[in-house]
């Protein structure tokens, strides 16, 4: 509660300036100041119309005028405005999807800057590098980039770009929301709260309160959110955008409907929606749409609530808003079946299945492009790096040629030298053939070792990549079929009431009933969705929990240090050696107990799992080559760490994995 009290507090003092804060710049003024301009006046002015466009999201016209106004600082040699149109231009590639073009004009501004040693640019590029790998889906990349500009800003004396450090927390806060780190989103929304506080600025505060309020929305913190939306509301009464507004209504309403108050968010859906026509914000309207014609559809209008969400599939269509017309298909299926005409619900079922479809394709397509873009950004990365480190040879032989030319004039003075010179030389040339000997024999070993790691990563990558390959297929595509199949029977049920009483239709819907769970079952086992959103902790507690629930063996379970999150695909393959080893010893060692434990201390982590089982010869065992042993011991490798396993017969047994951890950078 402390932390809403203090939002609602600053609320009155902030209202008193926002007036002055809701202006709109007046372009018209600044296209007769341009037409009046001659000189250096005119890259000024240029720059400013190029940005009003841009902040008003016209991004060809602001396209137009930035790059105007970067020929004019050239032609001028009139700087102070360059590298900020620069960066304007990467953002409006960016916006287009122009991936390549973005990281042109990034590193293009960073070569200028360099070439006037500017470093006051520095963190608005590490901004605008966060955007573009948060949009290539580089978390890791985009979550540097956000804190090295945060950094940038706060190392600065001059208070107002000090003060630029809350747009990098709040690029490193909707990172770690979308990795559901929710601590992690509200400490960085936070701390960018408190900045635009102290500036004052209204926008900085509205924004940093939306973030907050969707991750308290995500933690199910329903009344805190509530609160910081309506906080949002008042402070953006006085704006003349509203579009906070807009986005504050949208996200009460979605959560009346999760406390089941659906007429409040009928309300606020349809005020939401005034915004959005109002702002002509297409997209949006279409969201807020298919969001009142849901809440509609649950309070039982069913009216209402089809012909809400039939405009909202035509505005779709017309918009090819393939997620919300899914969504849209979703809600009347549903309706339709409430109303018990199965056949339609089951038309639009299949609909929403296939656009479902469509979208898991789509966002395929996406990531694979976006891949490549990302290798070719590396690749031209590595080139420049190349031409650099060529060039800095070309200087190392240039200072050697004048070092000969001086030491060929001092061998005269040493000429009586040279014998003693030559032996030296030639034992300091045995010396050096042998250790280079030895350098080169241990490069080798250690390219052998890296190699078969690599070979070992791969192969398990594959695996991951295969199993949720199948699991979504599985889901995705038999899923589907096999909930169309009992929509079907149930259509078949109904127009033939008879069969309510035919003992082999009966069965078969139990069967039915019987396959769908075990279906989910198989598929969250080949790809554990708690293991991606929560981590290894959760993962294993929750896999163990099972365990227990389903057998008789009792299992303790002990975590050291798993606090943080680690690398994906370090749990990926943890969770798959604990499943291995735990599914080993409930076939195979007729044990009663099992103490698993995970100790991460520094950079190491050791996996233990000791039973009290039956036990085995563990040289037997290798020499028949068990694939499930391999299996654990291929994952172990690829995490550049070993495993071993000790076993005495009626004693029982302890697996161990040791693996190093990459270092906290």
């Amino acid at each position: 509660m402390r932390i809403h009290l203090k939002y609602i507090i600053i609320s009155a003092f902030l209202l008193s300036a926002a007036g002055a804060w809701g202006q709109k710049s007046d372009i018209d003024s600044l296209q007769n100041l341009l037409n009046k301009s001659h000189d250096t006046g005119r890259v000024s002015i240029t720059f400013q119309i190029g940005r009003s466009y841009w902040f008003r999201r016209n991004i060809p016209v602001a396209t137009t005028y930035l790059l105007e106004a970067i020929k004019l600082s050239d032609q001028w040699k009139y700087y102070p405005y360059q590298i900020n149109a620069i960066n304007l231009l990467a953002n409006a590639k960016l916006k287009l999807q122009q991936y390549d073009s973005a990281f042109y004009y990034l590193q293009l501004a960073i070569r200028k800057g360099k070439q006037r040693k500017d470093t006051v640019f520095l963190p608005v590029l590490y901004e605008t590098y966060h955007n573009a790998y948060y949009e290539l889906g580089d978390y890791k990349t985009s979550l540097q980039y956000a804190l090295m500009a945060a950094e940038g800003y706060e190392v600065s004396e001059d208070p107002a770009i000090k003060n630029q450090a809350k747009f990098a927390f709040i690029a490193a806060g909707r990172i770690f929301r979308e990795l559901g780190q929710y601590d992690k989103a509200i400490y960085y929304f936070e701390k960018a709260y408190d900045k635009a506080k102290q500036s004052s600025k209204i926008l900085s505060v509205i924004n940093a309160l939306l973030n907050i309020a969707t991750v308290y929305t995500l933690e199910n913190k329903l009344e805190e959110s509530k609160k910081i939306y309506d906080t949002v509301i008042v402070l953006d009464k006085d704006y003349l955008n509203h579009e906070n507004s807009m986005y504050a209504h949208e996200g009460l309403g979605q959560i009346e409907i999760q406390q089941k108050n659906y007429n409040e968010a009928i309300k606020h859906f349809k005020k939401a929606l005034k915004y959005a026509e109002e702002k002509s914000l297409i997209n949006h309207r279409n969201n807020l749409l298919t969001g009142l014609g849901k809440a509609l559809f649950l309070r039982r209008d069913y009216a209402e609530a089809e012909s809400i969400l039939t405009q909202s599939l035509g505005l779709s269509n017309a918009a090819n808003d393939l997620k919300n017309i899914q969504a849209s298909y979703a809600v009347l299926s549903q309706l339709k079946k409430e109303q018990g005409n199965y056949d339609q619900a089951l038309r639009y079922f299949e609909l929403s299945q296939q656009y479902k479809d469509s979208l898991i394709n789509t966002e395929r397509f996406r990531i694979t492009n976006n891949l490549e873009t990302l290798y070719r950004t590396q690749y031209k990365e590595n080139q420049i790096l190349q031409l650099q480190s060529e060039n800095a040879n070309d200087k190392v032989v240039l200072l050697r040629r004048k070092q000969m030319l001086f030491i060929a004039g001092g061998v005269l003075m040493l000429i009586s030298f040279t014998f003693i010179l030559y032996y030296r030389n030639n034992l300091h040339k045995q010396l050096v053939v042998r250790k280079e000997q030895q350098i080169q024999s241990e490069k080798i070993n250690s390219l052998e070792k890296e190699s078969k790691v690599i070979a070992m990563q791969s192969l398990v990558e594959g695996q991951e990549a295969e199993r949720s390959r199948v699991a979504r297929d599985i889901h995705d595509s038999l899923g589907s079929l096999l909930s169309i199949v009992k929509l079907r029977l149930s259509v078949l049920k109904k127009d033939h009431p008879q069969l309510a009483q035919n003992d082999m239709f009966v069965s078969t819907l139990e069967i039915l009933d019987e396959t769908l769970p075990e279906l989910r079952r198989i598929t969250h086992n080949l790809a554990p969705e708690v293991l991606t959103k929560i981590g290894l902790k959760e993962a294993i507690l929750e896999f163990c929990s099972k365990i227990k629930t389903a057998n008789s063996l009792h299992v303790t379970v002990q975590l050291y240090g798993l606090e943080e999150r680690l690398k994906p695909t370090i749990e990926s393959s943890l969770f798959r050696i604990v499943q291995e080893l735990l599914q080993n010893v409930l076939k195979h060692s007729g044990a009663s107990e099992v103490i698993l434990q995970i100790n991460v201390r520094e950079e190491h982590l050791t996996l233990t799992i000791e039973d009290n089982g039956q036990g085995f010869d563990v040289n037997e065992l290798k020499n028949r080559q068990s694939l499930g042993l391999a299996a654990i011991e291929n994952r172990a490798i690829s995490l550049n760490g070993f495993f071993y396993i000790d076993s005495q017969k009626n004693v029982g047994t302890t697996a161990t994995v040791e693996i190093p951890l990459p270092v906290a950078s």
